[in-house]
């Protein structure tokens, strides 16, 4: 009986922490997929200061593409991209991920890094971690 109630204890205390650090309230935004050749929903939620796709959180501790970006940085590559006026999007090519403008019910823009596998993080979130705060 003892050990069934650790266990309890020890599974309400990791959804009370992961529920602290997450932002209980997706927002739902829309991209074009080209790959498709249509619109596509995707979640985003705040997760330790940072707006990721709600996707990356489904392993503690996280282990999607986005998060990955967020813990390493990359030096920026000069590499020709379409996208020469802004270094957020410049550094989603960096970390081999495609910058895509998502946007919420208000129909505003805002620029996120899409990986690979799915999951998406902030251009703007991903590059002031490692480069420090810039205007947006």
């Amino acid at each position: 009986m003892k050990i069934f109630l650790v266990s309890a204890l020890i599974v309400i205390l990791m959804t009370v922490s992961l529920l602290a650090a997450t932002d209980p309230t997706a927002v739902m935004m829309r991209y074009f997929s080209n790959t498709k050749n249509q619109y596509e929903n995707i979640n985003i939620v705040s997760y330790q200061g940072f707006k990721i796709s709600e996707n990356c959180l489904e392993n503690q501790p996280p282990k999607c593409e986005a998060w990955i970006a967020l813990q390493e940085k990359v030096t920026p590559q000069n590499s020709a991209t379409p996208y020469i006026g802004n270094p957020a999007a410049r550094y989603c090519f960096d970390h081999n991920a495609n910058n895509q403008v998502l946007f919420d019910k208000q129909k505003k823009e805002f620029d996120y890094c899409m990986f690979k596998d799915g999951s998406a993080v902030s251009a703007w979130d991903l590059y002031n971690k490692h480069f420090g705060t810039s205007k947006k």
